[in-house]
């Protein structure tokens, strides 16, 4: 699942109003940053299918994900995400609102089992790996996660509301403060309709991009994710969260 971990972070924010949209957006990914930078190390590995025009998301195979994505090792990154939180100026030693944030962080693992292959594990090493594997279904798994992503984004909007506007202020996010949900959610479908149709829309590009694409997909999947994870936070922080507060 992609997108429908941002739905957690949407909820999340209508019912703490007080954490920035950004950190939300960083909790839901949380083990997915852990899973980036363990790539390198080879301490957890992935390879990628080949070219199928029916494949949407179930592109990446997970070969080796305990210590990011086991649920074991996802409840502790959910409880430390929790302390940092607690301890920092943001928890301000709430504590109701430190186990919110561990709560999005270990939601990742529960979405994930939906729709991921029996590839994620219960505890370290070997052991018993689970999934229910909705990325067989298509059209299943694209309805799922876009449902998720509205209703996620409903709740958002009915607990927030733009801050106040006078009318001095020149700069140019504040004075679009209406606009900017509705482009996080116009990221959100696009994202998620590339990422369900990634091998589709690779064969619509010219012959040789597509072929190289082809030839590497396992570099430009994890490079579209990065920037997925790094560039919606970033999104967050310059426009929603400049422009949008609690509703009173």
């Amino acid at each position: 699942m992609l997108v429908g971990h941002y739905a957690i972070a949407l909820a999340a924010k209508a019912i703490d109003p007080k954490p920035s949209l950004c950190l939300l957006f960083v909790a839901t990914q949380f083990v997915d940053f852990v899973w980036l930078l363990l790539l390198p190390t080879g301490l957890e590995t992935i390879s990628a299918k080949l070219p199928s025009a029916s494949a949407g998301a179930d592109i990446l195979m997970f070969e080796n994900q305990a210590i990011s994505h086991g649920l074991v090792a996802s409840f502790f990154w959910a409880a430390l995400f929790g302390l940092l939180i607690y301890f920092s100026r943001i928890g301000d030693r709430n504590l109701p609102r430190a186990v919110l944030l561990a709560l999005v962080v270990f939601s990742h693992w529960w979405l994930d089992l939906l729709v991921h292959a029996a590839d994620l594990p219960i505890t370290f090493g070997d052991g018993v790996k689970v999934g229910a594997h909705l990325w067989s279904h298509p059209n299943l798994a694209f309805w799922l996660e876009f449902t998720l992503v509205l209703i996620g984004f409903a709740l958002f909007l009915w607990r927030t509301s733009n801050n106040p506007i006078s009318s001095e202020m020149q700069d140019w996010v504040e004075r679009r403060a209406a606009w900017w949900p509705w482009v996080l959610l116009l990221c959100l479908l696009g994202i998620h309709y590339l990422s369900s149709s990634f091998w589709p829309v690779v064969k619509a590009l010219p012959v040789s991009m597509s072929d190289w694409i082809a030839d590497h997909p396992l570099g430009v999947l994890t490079t579209l994710l990065a920037f997925t994870w790094l560039g919606l936070p970033v999104l967050a922080a310059l426009t929603i969260d400049r422009v949008r507060g609690a509703r009173l």
